[in-house]
């Protein structure tokens, strides 16, 4: 089994804020199921708010810097210190993230699929929040960010993160293959009537909905509304 690869290193240094990022994408193993990995730090003196904006993806950041503080689409506030990670769902509604001026942690990029088999839960009880991953991963999780704090080395992270994603993943209940298809007839160019695709999959309108919101964490005709979107 490979490992991720490292494919970009990144810098920044104006005089006033400066940050630094690896990124690397995932091994065989992981494919299509992660889409990236990202080491980064930054120190910033010219902000230390940053308005997160609504979108369909999901997150997963572990912080490893000084203290950051989210208030996520519901207007909750969560604070997390070094060590302590969080996952964020698909946000309606402007997040804000505020900082000392300085951070550091590591984001795996995750499809919303992924995410949801990790946690264990439909996604839609994560729309517009963003919630403590030892809330909903359990006190175990606690040691994998501790080590991924103890290290500077980016692929040594990646390689911690991936093992630990492939060891969840094989305990966790397979996707629900039709709602993800769903979703992508639904993000194509020539996308097919809600109710023409509960048919196709021989399933009644009710249930087709509470399955597509449960797997991907938002409406059908929100899914098909965001191809509209991307499309401008």
């Amino acid at each position: 089994m490979d490992s991720p690869r490292i494919v970009a290193r990144n810098r920044h240094d104006d005089g006033i804020d400066a940050w630094g990022v690896v990124r690397a994408t995932p091994g065989t193993a992981l494919a299509g199921a992660v889409r990236g990995y990202a080491s980064y730090w930054e120190r910033t003196a010219s902000f230390t708010a940053r308005r997160e904006l609504a979108s369909t993806a999901v997150v997963l950041i572990v912080n490893l810097g000084d203290v950051l503080e989210l208030c996520d689409g519901r207007g909750d506030v969560l604070r997390l210190g070094p060590g302590e990670g969080f996952v964020a769902g698909i946000h309606t509604a402007t997040a804000i993230s505020r900082s000392t001026g300085t951070q550091a942690g590591v984001h795996v990029f995750l499809t919303r699929a992924t995410l949801s088999r990790l946690l264990g839960m439909p996604l839609e009880h994560l729309l517009n929040r963003c919630v403590d991953l030892e809330a909903v991963l359990g006190p175990g999780i606690r040691s994998l960010c501790q080590r991924l704090g103890e290290t500077a080395d980016a692929q040594f992270r990646f390689a911690l993160l991936e093992r630990a994603i492939i060891q969840r993943l094989a305990e966790a209940p397979a996707p629900d293959a039709a709602m993800l298809h769903a979703e992508r007839r639904l993000a194509s160019a020539s996308p097919p009537p809600v109710a023409a695709l509960a048919a196709e999959l021989d399933l009644s309108r009710q249930h087709f909905a509470r399955r597509f919101r449960e797997t991907t964490g938002r409406t059908a005709p929100t899914a098909a509304a965001a191809r509209l979107w991307r499309a401008r």
